[in-house]
Formats: structure tokens, C-alpha cells, sequence
């Protein structure tokens, strides 16, 4: 909850990000964007002037760092706040490479914060006023990519991404967050591709190389559980070097969904948080 003095005699408002504050609507290039706020008066004055409100909203690295601006929003009529909260929505534009973008830069969350004035007039004579605070506007997962998937740009896989120091998976995090950017534009058969080679420092392990002899030649029901993972692993490998040959009669012949990239590259993605063997 944030707070804002006004510039006139006892008035007060406040705001928070409504429990549900993002709508994305499909538009011409991009989407309109719509973020809600709940709003209410913190002061007791009997006649408050209406007010009008504005925002710039702005995508951070982390909370309160690395700020950059996404758009600015509007709200199209004035609002008269109440004591009790009201939701009120701000309106703007974003474009599909903006949504991309974002997509790429986020973490588990969407890092953002909103530099709202609110502006009026009031006294008499009548005299403009101007107020400025600012209000967090963070936004978990799970709304982000319902939101996302609602326009054009929403071709999205909403993977696991290993975060790891070790240099080998690093690179395999990488090939995803590539696999990941490719299903945005479209390249389904690409993204499989980049998604395969962060299979290569797993399968180029020593110690997988020897799970994976161990279980050559045993009948499935046998095979312990690190054995049947190394062969989840190369049933995948397989399937996901289909996007990387065209072998005459056999793989020429593959084509890749949308759907059927975003499983694979999940599929390959959640292989890479394995224990290590």
C-alpha cells in the first residue's frame, strides 16, 4: 500500500496493485495494456475534488533496480475515490517486441513498479494540482503468462530454466532461454534444435556415460532409476535430432507444432535439474 499527500487541504489517497492487475487485449502490432490499482481516500473531507490519473510504468531487473519504461498508461475518465477501496484501471499500449522482450529479461517474476500522478483542480478560485508516488507492480508467473498467452506474441513455453553456477550447465540454461526465443518468432523446428545440444554436457559425462552402459541391455523392469532416466534422456536426444537432420525416408518428413516445440523443449528442459548421477 502506498500513500500519497495532495497538494490541498487535508486530502490523502491510497493505492495498491489490484489482486488481479493485468489484462493484455489482442491489438493491431501489439496489446492493449491494462493494469488495475486499488484506490481509496485515507482522508474524512466531505467534498474531495475528482481526479485524474496517469502513470509510466516501468520494467525492473530486480525490485527497485535497473529500471526500464515499458508505457504509459492512462486512466480516460476522472475517478472520485472512495473510503473503501475501488479498482480503477490504467490504459496503454505495448508491442509485440516489448512483450518479447520482457519475456526474456523476466525471472519467476515480472519486476515492475508504476510513477502515478494524479493531478485535479481545487479551491476557489480554482487551482491545478499535481501529485506523484510510487507503487510496486510486480507480477507473479502465473498471471504474466495467462496474460501473455491471450495475444499474437504469446508463443510461449513457460519452461524450467536451471540456474546454476557450474559452467557446463550454464551453457545447457542458455540453450534453453535460445530454444525459448525462437518459439516467440515462430521457428518451432529451431528451437528444437538449440534445445538438443544442452543435452550435450549431460550426455558427455562421465559418470552418465557409465549409467548409460549399465543399462544397454537390460530389460526395462530391471533397470534402476538412474538408468531409466538415462534412457528418458536418449529417447528425447532422438526425438529432438529429428529438428537437426533430414535424413531421406526417416526424418525429412518431421514438422514441428507450436505445441510440439513447447513440450519438447520442456520435456528437455526439466531433464536438466536431474540429481546429478
Amino acid at each position: 500500500m502506498t500513500e500519497v499527500d495532495l497538494p490541498i487541504p487535508g486530502a490523502r489517497v491510497g493505492f495498491a496493485l489490484a489482486r488481479r492487475a493485468l489484462l493484455l487485449i489482442p491489438a493491431v502490432g501489439g496489446a492493449e495494456l491494462r493494469i488495475s490499482l486499488d484506490i481509496h481516500r485515507v482522508d474524512d473531507r466531505k467534498s474531495p475534488p475528482p481526479l485524474m490519473l496517469s502513470a509510466l510504468m516501468y520494467i525492473d531487473e530486480a525490485p527497485s533496480l535497473g529500471q526500464r519504461l515499458l508505457a504509459r498508461l492512462e486512466r480516460p475518465h476522472t475517478i472520485s475515490p472512495a473510503a473503501r477501496a475501488t479498482a480503477f484501471e490504467l490504459i496503454g499500449f505495448v508491442t509485440d517486441e516489448q512483450l518479447r522482450l520482457v519475456e526474456r529479461r523476466r525471472a519467476d517474476v515480472v519486476y515492475a513498479h508504476l510513477e502515478v500522478t494524479v493531478a485535479g483542480v481545487d479551491g476557489d478560485p480554482p487551482v491545478p494540482f499535481t501529485a506523484i508516488c510510487q507503487v510496486r507492480a510486480d507480477l507473479e508467473s502465473g498471471e504474466w503468462v495467462r496474460e501473455l498467452e491471450r495475444v499474437d506474441a504469446a508463443a510461449h513455453a513457460e519452461v524450467l530454466v536451471p540456474i546454476t553456477q557450474a559452467p557446463e550447465q550454464a551453457t545447457a540454461a542458455k540453450r534453453i532461454r535460445e530454444a525459448r526465443e525462437l518459439i516467440h518468432a515462430g521457428k518451432y523446428e529451431d528451437a528444437v534444435a538449440a534445445a538438443r545440444k544442452a543435452l550435450d554436457p549431460l550426455r558427455d559425462s562421465p559418470a552418465y556415460k557409465a549409467v548409460r552402459k549399465s543399462a544397454q541391455g537390460k530389460a526395462p523392469r530391471d533397470r534402476d532409476q538412474n538408468e531409466r532416466f538415462v534412457t528418458a534422456v536418449e529417447a528425447d536426444f532422438a526425438m529432438a535430432s529429428g529438428a537437426c537432420h533430414d535424413d531421406p525416408g526417416g526424418t525429412d518428413a518431421f514438422t514441428w507444432t507450436k505445441d510440439q516445440a513447447t513440450g519438447m523443449v520442456a520435456r528437455i528442459a526439466a531433464l536438466l535439474v536431474w540429481p546429478e548421477l
